[in-house]
């Protein structure tokens, strides 16, 4: 590389990382702020916030890296035209080939990097994406158990403490559960403690009784007990092993795949499938179902969520990554909306194909709904959310529209909003696939 090379190569390339850090540091805090009830409401320390929220930064990156480059290129040519650099190269006889060599080798280097990420990076992200989210449920559980709060470990289940020693021993213990609709339960014990066990993890209650109040008996049944075993392995996840999903492999592991894997036992036509989702067109409904999976450790929220999909697949030409994070940022939006409202809160999502070989995308919740006030929630730093930026929808819009796709929103004739993606798809994918309902999970 000659010193003209290197000069060219050194001003693009320092543009691109200088706006990638930039613009990547900004879309992460917009993301991060979202979590940040990990250290308010489920007391987890900095570190865990920051490594968790930073397993999204290697997706963000790829997403944000090719808009990088171009602003880069084009504020290198920029400059060298403003300081007549481009005048002094063309008098001096050097041809556009020469000129443009330089800008060739710094998006080879993108591209190198990029594919560095895709294959190895991202997947890694979202491992240890999943190792944290098990962490961070396992401590969960123990700061449940806070002295003189009601806490809720879930719908219909309560705990509550008077006093935890330095040792974990927990004095004073009451427990209350009524998930089950055939009766109630209530223990109250002199205290007890936290055991993990090659079974799972125990709440052992020593010295009490149990209450049970079952429908059309007056009375309640009272049984006294010296040791009882609270099962908490529901909430923790017990001592299962962490198996890995296709989208959390690397490159080379989906390409050449154990035969006796497990997961490749099972979906072995899956490996190939994300094989040629990385590399080419993306399977719209495959990256719904990696959103489902990741929305519910980093959200937690108790919501209805419902899948209205094809049962075969309908495909988009499109990149994975950008669409399953737009698609995050549309669920997300769509779970804040229904936080504040007094009915059960729910989320449908609709995909099919259209009669002009597009695919329809549509995200319907019963939240707060979208204000009726002429604003346009799409442009840039328009937000209706008390700590937004209002660049969220502002940058699903761009890409999509880059994909030569539509985003637009409306409010239902009820309540809630209705988010519509459609996108493209390829003449060659097209199905006469029957649409089928996915059972509703409660998250």
């Amino acid at each position: 590389m000659s010193a003209f090379d290197r000069y060219i190569f050194r001003k693009t390339f320092g543009a691109f990382l200088l706006i990638l850090i930039s613009l990547t540091t900004v879309i992460w805090l917009t993301h991060a702020l979202r979590e940040i009830d990990l250290m308010t409401n489920q007391k987890q320390t900095v570190l865990t916030f920051i490594g968790i929220t930073g397993m999204l930064i290697p997706m963000l990156m790829m997403v944000i890296a090719p808009i990088a480059l171009v602003v880069a290129v084009g504020h290198t040519l920029n400059q060298l035209n403003t300081d007549s650099e481009i005048v002094v190269m063309n008098a001096s006889g050097m041809s556009p080939w020469r000129i443009f060599r330089p800008f060739l080798t710094t998006t080879l280097v993108v591209a190198v990097m990029v594919f560095g990420i895709s294959a190895y990076l991202a997947p890694k992200g979202l491992r240890e994406l999943r190792n944290w989210a098990t962490k961070v449920k396992a401590d969960f559980v123990i700061n449940i158990v806070q002295p003189g709060r009601f806490m809720t470990a879930e719908r219909g289940l309560t705990i509550h403490i008077r006093e935890r020693r330095a040792d974990g021993q927990l004095l004073g213990v009451f427990v209350d559960d009524r998930r089950d609709a055939s009766q109630r339960a209530t223990f109250l014990a002199e205290y007890g403690e936290i055991v993990e066990t090659g079974r799972g993890t125990f709440l052992v209650l020593m010295n009490g009784n149990v209450q049970r109040v079952e429908p059309g008996r007056p009375d309640p049944t009272i049984v006294l007990f010296e040791r009882y075993a609270f099962d908490l392995s529901r909430f923790t996840g017990g001592t299962q092993v962490t198996t890995f999903g296709v989208r959390e492999r690397s490159l080379w592991e989906v390409a050449f795949p154990d035969p006796e894997d497990p997961v490749y036992k099972q979906q072995p036509t899956g490996f190939r499938a994300e094989f040629h989702d990385r590399l080419g067109e993306a399977s719209r409904n495959s990256v719904l179902a990696d959103v489902g999976r990741l929305l519910p450790r980093l959200i937690g929220e108790d919501i209805e969520i419902s899948l209205l999909a094809s049962s075969e697949p309908l495909f988009i030409k499109a990149d994975p990554i950008q669409i399953q994070q737009i698609i995050m940022n549309l669920v997300g939006n769509a779970i804040e909306a229904t936080q504040s409202i007094d009915r059960s809160p729910f989320l449908r999502i609709c995909i099919r194909q259209t009669t002009d070989c597009q695919v329809l995308t549509e995200f319907i919740d019963n939240g707060c709904g979208l204000p009726v006030h002429d604003i346009d929630i799409f442009d840039a730093f328009v937000t209706t959310k008390k700590n937004g930026m209002g660049i969220g929808l502002a940058i699903s819009r761009s890409i999509i529209e880059a994909h030569d796709g539509q985003l637009w929103a409306e409010n239902n004739p009820d309540c809630g909003a209705k988010f519509s993606l459609l996108l493209r798809s390829p003449e060659a994918a097209i199905t006469n696939a029957r649409p089928t309902i996915l059972p509703a999970k409660e998250k």
